[in-house]
């Protein structure tokens, strides 16, 4: 859909994270950045969860060691903030690429 190199800024909702982050990598301009913000489920309110697959509830219990995994072998792509924010529920993760 998008040509290689040709994106300056990436934000978006997924649910195949490898896949999406592969994707994202191609069509990314050199220094150009991806914003995630994810939710952790250990700041979720068990009651107010959503349960089951998506769009109603998440297929991943995101973490900040499973988002840096996930770069880690991603060559060109180098973590630039990691936050957890103050709230507790959700991961801020931004990622530049510099190759």
């Amino acid at each position: 859909m998008f040509a290689d190199c040709s994106v300056d800024f990436i934000s978006a909702i997924y649910t195949e994270p490898k896949k999406v982050l592969n994707e994202w990598h191609r069509v990314l301009k050199v220094g150009g950045h991806i914003g995630i913000i994810v939710p952790s489920r250990k700041g979720l309110v068990p009651d107010k969860e959503a349960i089951g697959p998506p769009p109603w509830g998440h297929a991943f219990d995101y973490n900040v060691d499973m988002l840096q995994a996930l770069v880690a072998d991603m060559d060109g792509l180098e973590v630039k903030e990691i936050d957890t924010l103050g709230n507790g529920w959700s991961i801020n993760f931004v990622l530049r690429k510099n190759k």
